[in-house]
């Protein structure tokens, strides 16, 4: 009997050793998984949130995502507010056989045909002019693009803009066309440079889709990545200016004439990283286009104030700028010149406060020459 109690025993014994040995194993293998899983997120980089899911606020008691305030003149519409991706975009069918004879030489597969192709491009939007943008939009734009030809679209939206730079509404739907092709076709830093020219030229109302542009720029890896483009829509939205209700009548700001501004041309971000992405535009083909109208009435005038404002010489758009003010005759010309000045104090001062001030007086207190 008692022989079996101390068998008994050992085996509680010996079972409990087993169990003991089994935790601690256990133990120390769990410890050691955790300590280097640890250490591969420390290693690991940081992943850089998607621009929507950045909380900037830019009212601590109401935060408010992604929210930038810009003022704008009546009777502008907006001209990005619908995004435009040839993924998405039904493409129309050609409405008359001119256009689907280029439809199908702008999509062959053959590169020196496509060249031809763009030549009769070239002398068709010449004389159609403005009517040939909705075909460009609808059907010709997204075909090439579906196609895959990247270049030949970008030489489409550079044609595009030499041809009619007068028309501030198609040199940016242009602009963001040619920038989500370079994004498509993975170059982020040759994508920043079209967004930055959209900053400069884009009306007022339409600063928030190029701000967003610029950042998804930088978060695709232009200038190194997502943090310059988060410390960009900070200083955007902190430099914003929201006025006080004015009164009585304004004249051409004093600050414009004398072209200084309170930012001093520094754009709002912290360093000067993005200042000096600006500052390394290539001013070419716009400058030298600009320098070649040579007319003073206010078309001629809208023309070259456009041209230079995306060949960042945004100083010789101020004074280009200021003698259409000058000329405007009758409302929407008075309207059109008010807002490309309320763009060259934007595009001089990459901060939105200044030009955000100049719209609000024209809007309390009306433009008029001086």
């Amino acid at each position: 009997m008692a022989r079996r109690v101390g068998i008994f025993v050992g085996a509680v014994l010996f079972l409990g050793l087993l169990l003991f040995g089994a935790s601690w194993l256990l133990s120390v293998v769990g410890t050691e998984s955790a300590v280097r899983s640890a250490k591969g997120q420390q290693k690991a980089p940081s992943v850089v949130p998607a621009l929507a899911q950045i909380p900037w606020h830019n009212n601590p008691c109401r935060p408010k995502r992604m929210q930038l305030y810009t003022a704008s003149l009546p009777g502008y519409s907006p001209r990005m507010a619908a995004p435009w991706w040839w993924t998405q975009v039904h493409v129309a069918p050609a409405g008359n056989p001119l256009v689907s004879g280029l439809l199908k030489a702008l999509c062959r597969t053959d590169a020196r045909r496509r060249v031809r192709g763009l030549q009769q491009f070239t002398v068709w939007i010449r004389r159609v002019r403005w009517k040939a943008y909705p075909p460009i939009q609808r059907t010709l734009l997204p075909a090439v693009l579906r196609a895959g030809h990247y270049r030949t679209a970008l030489r489409m939206t550079r044609l595009t803009i030499l041809l009619d730079p007068a028309n501030t509404g198609w040199l940016q739907f242009m602009l963001v066309v040619r920038t989500q092709v370079l994004l498509a076709a993975k170059c982020p830093n040759r994508a920043l440079n079209n967004a930055l020219r959209l900053y400069n030229v884009c009306t007022m109302r339409d600063v928030r889709q190029a701000v967003v542009l610029i950042a998804q720029c930088l978060q695709s890896g232009a200038m190194g990545g997502g943090v310059t483009a988060r410390h960009f829509v900070a200083g955007q939205i902190h430099a914003q200016y929201v006025p006080p209700m004015a009164e009585g009548r304004c004249s051409l700001p004093v600050a414009f004439r004398h072209y200084g501004h309170s930012s001093g041309g520094q754009v709002a971000m912290g360093d000067d990283g993005m200042a000096a992405a600006w500052r390394r535009l290539n001013p070419q083909p716009y400058g030298i286009l600009a320098g070649r109208i040579t007319g003073e009435d206010f078309h001629g005038l809208m023309q070259r104030g456009n041209l230079l404002l995306l060949a960042n010489h945004c100083r010789q758009a101020a004074l280009v700028w200021d003698r259409a003010y000058a000329v405007a005759e009758g409302a929407w010309q008075l309207r059109d010149a008010a807002e490309g000045i309320a763009r060259t104090i934007k595009a001089i001062d990459k901060t939105i406060a200044p030009a955000n001030r100049w719209v609000n007086e024209v809007r309390f207190r009306g433009a008029k020459r001086r």
